[in-house]
């Protein structure tokens, strides 16, 4: 039979699967923060983008001082810290 002699010259070439790695199994950083805001949507969240001021910076921590120092100079500094101190505030 022509179809036997054929198949018995056909080399059938059959690929190998190679398992993938763990590491290639993870989702990147990309498709886990695109999968959790996926998620907060369909609760009915949105995303905001809040910024505030950095605490750390000397600028900060000059401007600070300078406001605390002006409100304990203040004609008023005594009632004023009278209520911090009723808030339980004072972490001094």
């Amino acid at each position: 039979m022509l179809i036997g002699r054929w198949l018995r010259s056909v080399v059938f070439h059959v690929t190998s699967v190679i398992q993938m790695t763990a590491q290639e199994h993870e989702p990147t950083s990309t498709s886990r923060v695109r999968d959790y805001r996926k998620r907060m949507r369909e609760m009915g969240m949105r995303p905001i983008q809040m910024w505030v001021v950095d605490v750390r910076s000397p600028s900060f921590v000059a401007d600070a001082h300078r406001q605390s120092a002006a409100v304990a100079g203040s004609d008023g500094a005594d009632e004023d810290q009278a209520f911090i101190d009723a808030l339980g505030l004072d972490h001094g």
